[in-house]
């Protein structure tokens, strides 16, 4: 196992979770680190039910109502839950994509928009600067 980074440039007292949590997530590689609470999404709930009716799942029989409901709770997925930590790699750099770093295919990939409703107050957002490459 390698040796992780320390975190520097605070006394570690006077640090919170959330500025410790996104330093030591900026200095393992990470280029977008973002935290916000285990609140419920109505706003994606809102925005997916639409979809569901207006066809655009069509031939996804498993992506029902009741899973967006259930899928924009994040405390049904962990009910312990109280914040959500969303981390982001950049796949392009100044010299190109990253190799190596690149999925197989596009399991997995949210296609949601983001969510514009009343929670996007509470999400902190922090990136170190333009990427660089691994």
């Amino acid at each position: 196992m390698s040796k992780l980074p320390p975190i520097s440039g605070r006394d570690c007292c006077d640090l919170t979770l959330t500025q410790d949590v996104k330093q030591f997530a900026h200095a393992v590689g990470f280029d977008l680190v973002a935290v916000t609470s285990a609140e419920p999404f109505p706003a994606a709930e809102h925005v997916i039910r639409e979809r569901i009716a207006a066809g655009l799942f069509a031939g996804l029989p498993w992506f029902t109502v009741e899973r967006a409901a259930f899928a924009t709770t994040p405390t049904n997925h962990l009910a312990t839950a109280r914040s959500i930590l969303a981390l982001g790699l950049s796949y392009l750099t100044d010299e190109g994509y990253r190799t190596g770093s690149v999925p197989d295919s596009d399991e997995g990939s949210s296609h949601l928009p983001p969510d514009t409703g009343d929670r996007g107050q509470g999400i902190e957002v922090s990136s170190p600067g333009p990427a660089t490459p691994a």
